[in-house]
C-alpha cells in the first residue's frame, strides 16, 4: 500500500503538466489531479500487490544484466523507427493536435505516458492477468488482447475515418508493441519498461 502510494503521488506530479496544457478539459484542474491519483493508486496497487507472486521478482529491479538493457534499448529503437516513418506521418495529419509543437509540450506528454499511458496499457493489466490465471504467457496474450480492445474503441471514436489498410496497420503494431512492452515489463521490471516508453516517446523530438 506504501508503495502504491507513493507511486500514485509521483504519478500525479508527473501527470499534472499535461493534465494543465489541456485547455478543453471537462472537469477543473484539481478534480482530474485527484482522479488521476486515486485511479493510479489502484492500477499501482494491482502491480506491486501481484507483479512479485506472479514473478518471483519485485516489480522495481535495481539491478539488471547489461544484456536486458541493451534488449529494451534495441527494441525501443527499432519500435520508434517504424512508428516514426510509418504510423505518424499519417496520424500527424489526421490528429495533429495529439503531436507536441513544443518541447514543454513533448515533456509533458512524456512524463505523462511514463507515469499513466504504460501503468494503464501494460503494468496494471498483466498484473491482474498474473494474479487471475497464474500463467505468463496467458498474462502476456490477454494484455495485448486488452490494448487492441482499446485502440478499438479510440479508433471507433476517433473524429477521422481511418481506411481499413491502416486500420490493420495500427492494429497489427499495437499488438506487436504490447507483446514487447508485456516480455519486458517481466524481463526486467517496471525499470526497463519505463526505458523501452522513453525511446517511443524519444521519437516525437525529431518531428
Amino acid at each position: 500500500m506504501r508503495s502504491a502510494a507513493l507511486a500514485a503521488a509521483i504519478t500525479g506530479l508527473a501527470g499534472y503538466p499535461r493534465l494543465w496544457l489541456w485547455t478543453d478539459r471537462p472537469n477543473a484542474l484539481w478534480f482530474m489531479v485527484a482522479l488521476l491519483v486515486l485511479t493510479s493508486f489502484v492500477l499501482w496497487s494491482f502491480v506491486f500487490a501481484w507483479y512479485p507472486p506472479g514473478t518471483g521478482q519485485p516489480a522495481l529491479r535495481r539491478r539488471l544484466p547489461p544484456g536486458e538493457w541493451l534488449r529494451a534499448g534495441l527494441l525501443g529503437a527499432a519500435a520508434a523507427a517504424v512508428i516514426a516513418l510509418v504510423v505518424d506521418p499519417r496520424l500527424r495529419l489526421l490528429k495533429p493536435d495529439d503531436f507536441p509543437d513544443t518541447i514543454p509540450a513533448w515533456i509533458a506528454g512524456a512524463l505523462f505516458s511514463l507515469a499513466f499511458g504504460q501503468l494503464f496499457l501494460c503494468y496494471a493489466p498483466l498484473a491482474l492477468f498474473l494474479r487471475l490465471f497464474r500463467n505468463p504467457v496467458v498474462a502476456v496474450l490477454l494484455t495485448v488482447l486488452f490494448g487492441q480492445f482499446l485502440l478499438g474503441l479510440q479508433l471507433n471514436a476517433a473524429s477521422f475515418q481511418a481506411d481499413l489498410p491502416f486500420t490493420v496497420m495500427l492494429l497489427l503494431l499495437r499488438a506487436l508493441l504490447g507483446l514487447a512492452a508485456a516480455w519486458l515489463f517481466l524481463r526486467g521490471g517496471l525499470l526497463l519498461g519505463t526505458t523501452w516508453s522513453l525511446i517511443l516517446e524519444s521519437r516525437l523530438l525529431f518531428h
